[in-house]
């Protein structure tokens, strides 16, 4: 967070609906769309200050939501909202930390929790960027769900256990 947040204020991050009031010059392209929000919100793109909804502004859980239109994606799926309202923040939050890092193809990327939300996008979004993944997840039923996924390549890792258990020293050793 870049500033304290102002109490009070109404929690939700993940973020969608109809646009039903936006600028004369996005009438055409955005009103009554439905719309996906980013919840990480970079209003200056030459900084890598940012703002959040729900952080830093009111959040999803309120009827109404005023954001830039630069921060609303037209959206045309048969998703329900819930299903496409949960993307934003797991995708947001893990490109902010591929971009404030500048993953690249030379960068080996190390995922805790990669089986979750953040973890998942992470991986897919350190693989486009063309990097090296080992992903820790903290069963093999949580590894197999990724191979299912096919999020990893010939070339990445996967880790399976949590700080602690007997295996977790020698897991790590595999990292070398």
């Amino acid at each position: 967070w870049n500033a304290p947040t102002p109490f009070p204020f109404i929690q939700g991050t993940d973020c969608c609906g109809v646009v039903v009031r936006c600028p004369n010059a996005h009438k055409d392209r955005m009103l009554n769309k439905r719309v996906l929000i980013r919840p990480c919100m970079r209003l200056n793109p030459h900084s890598l200050e940012n703002v959040w909804m729900a952080s830093d502004f009111d959040g999803a859980f309120a009827q109404y939501v005023k954001v830039p239109a630069s921060e609303a994606f037209v959206v045309d799926c048969n998703w329900s909202d819930v299903e496409l309202a949960s993307v934003p923040c797991a995708y947001g939050t893990a490109e902010n930390m591929l971009h404030r890092a500048n993953v690249c193809h030379t960068d080996h990327v190390l995922i805790p929790g990669a089986s979750g939300g953040v973890g998942s996008a992470t991986i897919q979004l350190a693989k486009r960027r063309g990097a090296k993944v080992t992903a820790i997840v903290g069963s093999v039923d949580k590894a197999n769900a990724l191979k299912q996924l096919s999020l990893l390549g010939a070339n990445d890792r996967v880790i399976v256990g949590r700080p602690g258990q007997a295996t977790w020293s020698q897991q790590v050793k595999r990292l070398k």
